[in-house]
């Protein structure tokens, strides 16, 4: 059987939100268990199962960086109160980890393919009438179809956590409006599932997308990463430097996120789309 193996991405806030994510989990089985539904819990980019911190992470300590975190995958399988698994996972090598960490788990279902289709059929296939659970995506950039979200709100039984690139439209929709090129508005559009969004961008009144509007993240997700696991951080100027070196934009941009995190309870999408959020500078 192929080994398990860690996928190398993100950073604190990747650990963070898979946290936030395992903590739902476990409040959502606690308030459904006075219910009879059938609880289900489904991963539209489910990974490996497990992962390690990507490279410039200059403000973790090394032997921090180089740990190996449980990704959303094991600590759903963790919540024993959920009766089925559906991880979905599009790249070869992935599936294999997968398959290896669910060995003969009658509860789990590896579906290899595309989320964005496979969601979609298995939203049709599955009855709802006596199920109800959480759907993660968690795609890695701009990777998710608006039909998939629609498909998770028809079935009026699944909550979700949905990660929304906000960075691919800060990075295609340019100050000027006459530099935004055809392949930057289709991207744009994809992302916000609209074409009208031009008005409300570069109006005026709206003046959405400015330098003060993203804000950088690479420092400030470290430092809630410390704070989180209780080791008080010292910011220096050394940190703030070797950050730049690495690329990070710290002190660069200022107000929102370059990435956020949504849930949105019984899947009525567009109702309770900020119920709570976590700064990222990556997936």
């Amino acid at each position: 059987m192929p080994a398990e193996h860690a996928q190398r991405f993100g950073g604190p806030w990747s650990l963070l939100k898979v946290e936030a994510v395992e903590k739902y989990l476990r409040a959502y089985a606690t308030v459904m268990s006075r219910q009879s539904f059938d609880l289900t819990y489904i991963d539209a980019f489910a990974g490996s199962g497990s992962f390690t911190f990507g490279e410039g992470m200059t403000l973790i300590p090394a032997d921090e960086a180089a740990q190996v975190f449980a990704g959303s995958v094991k600590r759903a399988l963790a919540v024993s109160a959920f009766k089925q698994f559906f991880f979905i996972e599009n790249d070869e090598r992935n599936v294999a980890s997968l398959r290896t960490i669910a060995g003969s788990d009658p509860r789990v279902e590896i579906i290899a393919g595309d989320a964005n289709a496979k969601l979609i059929d298995l939203c049709q296939r599955l009855g709802w009438k006596n199920r109800r659970g959480v759907v993660f995506v968690d795609p890695c950039g701009p990777e998710t179809n608006w039909a998939m979200l629609r498909a998770i709100a028809a079935t009026k039984a699944l909550d979700v956590f949905w990660l929304f690139p906000l960075s691919a439209v800060y990075r295609n929709a340019p100050h000027d409006h006459g530099a935004l090129t055809p392949e930057k508005r289709a991207m744009v559009s994809k992302c916000l599932d609209c074409d009208n969004w031009e008005d409300s961008f570069y109006s005026a009144s709206h003046a959405v997308v400015s330098d003060r509007s993203v804000q950088g993240s690479a420092e400030g997700s470290s430092r809630r990463y410390r704070q989180h696991r209780g080791v008080r951080h010292r910011q220096t100027q050394d940190d703030i430097s070797a950050c730049r070196k690495a690329g990070a934009p710290v002190g660069r941009y200022k107000g929102a996120t370059l990435q956020s995190i949504f849930r949105d309870s019984q899947s009525q999408l567009g109702c309770e789309k900020s119920c709570w959020s976590y700064s990222t500078a990556s997936a």
